[in-house]
């Protein structure tokens, strides 16, 4: 059942990545109008940040891809190709998008998170044993 949960998990986050990265500039906006952020600030105007952010995002879908999916005939190197195919689509995607821009150092964020979540999740594999 643990395993169930961790694939449930991963569409989850896999789906809410994919629509966080769709999202129009002022869809965007609005979404992340709630956050903490300095007076009159954007998270459009903080590149640190959308970069976090992307990485964030893959980290999660990463770790719950691995911990969900990872088996003996589903090797890693397929869920992280899918994973770095997926953050290089959208951002292409994205420079089709009203108020958003293509950003190669997106995709690198993008690739940084999707490995570090994979990395947590092996981590986490082999010190739990598999989710069942």
């Amino acid at each position: 059942m643990p395993r169930l949960r961790y694939r449930i998990f991963s569409v989850l986050a896999l789906s809410g990545t994919v629509l966080a990265l769709l999202l129009t500039g002022d869809q965007l906006e609005l979404l992340t109008s709630w956050l903490p952020w300095p007076e009159g600030a954007t998270v459009v105007g903080y590149s640190h940040v959308d970069k976090l952010m992307h990485a964030g995002m893959f980290a999660v879908c990463g770790c719950f891809i691995v911990l969900g999916w990872l088996t003996r005939n589903l090797q890693i190197l397929p869920l992280s190709v899918g994973l770095l195919v997926l953050g290089g689509s959208t951002e292409w995607l994205q420079g089709y998008i009203p108020g958003r821009s293509a950003d190669v150092w997106d995709v690198v964020a993008d690739a940084a998170g999707a490995a570090a979540g994979v990395a947590l999740g092996l981590y986490l594999l082999r010190r739990h044993g598999s989710p069942g």
